[in-house]
């Protein structure tokens, strides 16, 4: 079992930034990583029961919102997990939780991610790496997140 944990300090509101990590499509897209929308959720679109699509190049992962509590936090699960030749590959996701927290003038997130590979022998290593990779990843997100909730601050 591999348990992902990364906080980070926002420099901007709580809605604010909840609205950011919420807006899915928005916030988990560049030119490389596409997010779509395969459902909506109720009774916010982005909310729960809301089914995501990311692709990664030869990974395609589908999430669905499993709770949701605008803007404190929200809650999902990646349903499926489909690698090169759209084979559904051996992740266990538990969940993964977003929280939010106002610190003084800051807002702090709380992402935790816990899953498992069910491959004998490779499944630590597999766990690990990919562990690492989708822990990047997302600190890159946010850091993205951060400027473009201080470019719009900027503007108003």
């Amino acid at each position: 079992m591999q348990e992902i944990r990364v906080v980070y300090n926002f420099k901007a509101g709580q809605e604010k930034v909840f609205a950011g990590l919420s807006d899915h499509v928005s916030f988990l897209s560049t030119s490389r990583i596409h997010c779509v929308m395969k459902r909506t959720g109720a009774p916010d679109p982005n909310g729960n029961g809301a089914v995501r699509v990311v692709r990664n190049g030869k990974l395609c992962f589908e999430e669905e919102i499993s709770a949701f509590n605008a803007p404190h936090s929200y809650q999902y699960r990646i349903i499926s997990l489909r690698g090169p030749f759209n084979l559904k590959l051996p992740l266990h996701h538990e969940f993964g939780h977003l929280e939010l927290h106002r610190l003084d003038q800051e807002t702090q997130l709380v992402w935790t991610s816990r899953f498992y590979f069910s491959v004998p022998l490779i499944n630590r290593w597999i766990e690990k790496k990919l562990g690492h990779s989708i822990s990047a990843t997302f600190l890159f997100f946010l850091k993205r997140l951060e400027v473009r909730l201080a470019d719009a601050s900027g503007r108003a």
